[in-house]
């Protein structure tokens, strides 16, 4: 395997792995309100 070859799919890796974390942070949040929301009904 080539060098830039390399370099290009661990830039894919890093930039693939943001994304997903960034979502996730997204989705904990929603889930944070919602629980919120939850215990204010109770």
């Amino acid at each position: 395997m080539q060098q830039p070859v390399l370099y290009v799919f661990l830039i894919l890796i890093f930039g693939m792995s943001a994304e997903l974390h960034a979502e996730s942070k997204k989705i904990n949040k929603r889930i944070d309100a919602l629980h919120k929301l939850l215990k204010d009904d109770v």
